[in-house]
C-alpha cells in the first residue's frame, strides 16, 4: 500500500496552548519522529509550534516503515521545503535517529516503480541513501 505523508508546523496561535508542548495527530510514529527530530538537530525548534502529521485521505499507517516519511514531512514542513515529486520514503526512525531497515523494501519499491514513481529513499546499511530505481 502508498500512503501520502504531509505535514505541517506552524507558530501556536491557540489560546491556553501550552508552550513547548506541540500537538501530533496521526500517523502514531509522528510524536516520536518529532521527538528524535528535535533531539538531533539543534536547529529544530518548534517548541511553541503545532505540529500536525498526517496521511492523504485518511488512511490509517501504524507500521514502522513509515517513520522516515514522516520525519522527512516534518522536517519539510520547518524548513519550508518540499520534497520532490514521485519519490517514495520507506525506513524505521531509531530513538537515536538512526535509520533503520524494515521488511520488504525491494517488494515495496517495485510497487511503487509500477506505479509510476522513479526515486526511493530507503535504508541501505547507514545511512539512508537515495536510490534511482532503474527505467
Amino acid at each position: 500500500m502508498l500512503a501520502e505523508v504531509q505535514a505541517l508546523v506552524g507558530h501556536s496561535g491557540a489560546r491556553g496552548a501550552t508552550p513547548g508542548s506541540p500537538r501530533v495527530l496521526t500517523p502514531p510514529g509522528s510524536a516520536w519522529c518529532l521527538a528524535v527530530l528535535q533531539r538531533r538537530e539543534a536547529e529544530f525548534k518548534v517548541g511553541k509550534s503545532d505540529v500536525y502529521a498526517a496521511t492523504v485521505g485518511g488512511v490509517r499507517l501504524t507500521e514502522p516503515s513509515v517513520d522516515l516519511a514522516v520525519a522527512l514531512a516534518i522536517a519539510s514542513s520547518v524548513a519550508n521545503l518540499s520534497l520532490p515529486q514521485g519519490i517514495i520514503v520507506v525506513g524505521e526512525v531509531g530513538l537515536a535517529g538512526e535509520v533503520r531497515n524494515v521488511a520488504g523494501v525491494p517488494r515495496r519499491v517495485a510497487e511503487a516503480e509500477a506505479d509510476g514513481f522513479r526515486q526511493a529513499i530507503v535504508p541501505v546499511a547507514r545511512p539512508a541513501v537515495q536510490v534511482l530505481i532503474p527505467r
